[in-house]
């Protein structure tokens, strides 16, 4: 595997891990109302948005690599 396809698959799961984390802490504010939890949630949110655009920025950056 060429170290392109494993970043673009490592941030694939760095997305998934964010979302996970992201429903998880919006779970846990739901049931105990702590404000943390629902700005750990946001902030995951964010983190996630900005994996998006990150990776599809990369993958078009590097589309004429091999």
């Amino acid at each position: 595997m060429s170290l392109k396809g494993f970043h673009i698959i490592f941030i694939i799961f760095s997305i998934l891990l964010s979302g996970w984390f992201a429903y998880w802490a919006f779970g846990y504010y739901q049931m105990e109302r702590q404000s943390s939890y629902l700005i750990t949630s946001v902030s995951s949110l964010i983190i996630v948005i900005a994996l998006i655009f990150y990776e599809v920025k990369f993958i078009s950056k590097t589309r004429q690599l091999k």
